[in-house]
């Protein structure tokens, strides 16, 4: 029989490992123990169940008041056309400065002829060959002496030259651009010699006569302004009277305002100033809210959150952007709340929009 080496045990565990396990057996029944003799703890209630986070609210009525709306923006000429080329020629003559006042149909840019002025005699004579074939077998038709064809052909042949005079009439035309209205020259961007290629800019006139201020307000303001309001504008150290002439309906896809433009009472006035304007709207329904129930939401846009479907002390969170019409100390007048609306004046930081709360409303 083989004999273990000295030290090593030929059965079952050491006397460590057996308290070790006696112990822990000892502490499973002792937690087993007492929950049979407590009983089992009482499972939470579902979600639907649980208490509702409850929120203060403050009842908000919508009153008529006259605000005014301001507005930044620029200054742009009621009319500005850019004349551009419908041939391509290098440029002969620039008879016009920026700054200078022009004349509907003065010369601004004359393209170098290239041979159009030759192009344009060619085509006159030929027009004149073609009707005189044209008569001549129109007659000898007449007369019995040459058939219907000849005719015909002959037609075809003064058609083609009219044509081509009215091609070369329009090429040499295209050689000279010219002033569309009445107005000023307000960029020439090119230089007599350059070579101004099809759709090219010889010259910006712009009508001074009148200028317009466009910029853009939130969805809040918009509602409140109509064709024909009041305004005043400043710019470039000076206040022009103004009226609004144009509300968009559809708001800007990217900074999401809504495009306003301004009749400005003052001639002359440069494109591109900037400037500021406020316009004296009607009166518009506006809601009393402490300013701690401003919020912002998850978009970056200013509003409140409202408690909606309430009934029985319970609703749903909503979130509703606002535009703030007029301040106090205690609070502000803001544009696109309902007509009666529930404010969570306490609470709102901590609740999002589609949250179940119960609410208390202030007294």
């Amino acid at each position: 029989m083989r004999r273990g080496r000295p030290g090593q045990r030929r059965f079952g565990l050491s006397p460590s490992v057996l308290s070790a396990g006696a112990i822990a057996l000892a502490v499973i029944g002792y937690f087993a123990f007492g929950t049979l003799m407590r009983g089992a703890e009482p499972a939470a209630p579902p979600p639907d169940q649980q208490d509702a986070f409850t929120v203060l609210v403050r009842r908000v009525q919508q009153e008529a008041r006259p605000f005014a709306i301001a507005m930044r923006g620029r200054t742009e000429a009621v009319r500005s056309v850019a004349a551009r080329a419908e041939t391509g020629a290098r440029i002969a003559d620039i008879p016009v400065r920026e700054g200078q006042r022009v004349e509907a149909g003065a010369l601004l840019c004359r393209l170098e002829d290239d041979g159009r002025s030759a192009s344009l005699a060619e085509a006159r004579a030929a027009l004149v060959a073609a009707q005189t074939e044209f008569d001549a077998a129109r007659r000898l038709f007449e007369e019995g002496f040459a058939a219907r064809a000849g005719v015909e052909t002959a037609q075809a042949a003064l058609d083609a030259a009219r044509a081509r005079l009215a091609r070369a009439e329009e090429e040499s035309r295209n050689t000279s651009l010219r002033a569309p209205f009445e107005g000023t020259v307000t960029e020439v961007p090119v230089e007599a010699g350059d070579l101004l290629a099809p759709g090219g800019v010889c010259a910006i006139v712009s009508d001074l006569s009148r200028t317009v201020m466009a910029g853009g307000v939130d969805a809040g303001e918009v509602e409140a302004l109509d064709v024909g309001d009041p305004a005043t504008v400043r710019t470039a150290g000076e206040t022009y009277p103004a009226t609004v002439r144009f509300v968009a309906s559809v708001a800007d896809p990217q900074t999401r305002a809504f495009r306003v433009e301004l009749d400005v009472e003052a001639e002359n006035l440069r494109d591109g100033l900037s400037a500021e304007a406020e316009i004296v709207s009607r009166d518009a329904d506006a809601s009393f809210v402490p300013r701690a129930a401003l919020v912002f939401g998850d978009d970056g846009r200013l509003g409140v959150r409202l408690v909606e479907n309430a009934a029985n002390g319970e609703g749903i969170v909503a979130f509703q952007p606002v535009a703030i019409l007029g301040e106090r100390e205690d609070g502000a007048f803001v544009a696109g709340l309902p007509a009666d609306a529930r404010v969570i004046v306490r609470g709102q930081d901590y609740v999002s929009a589609g949250t179940s709360v119960a609410f208390a409303e202030e007294t």
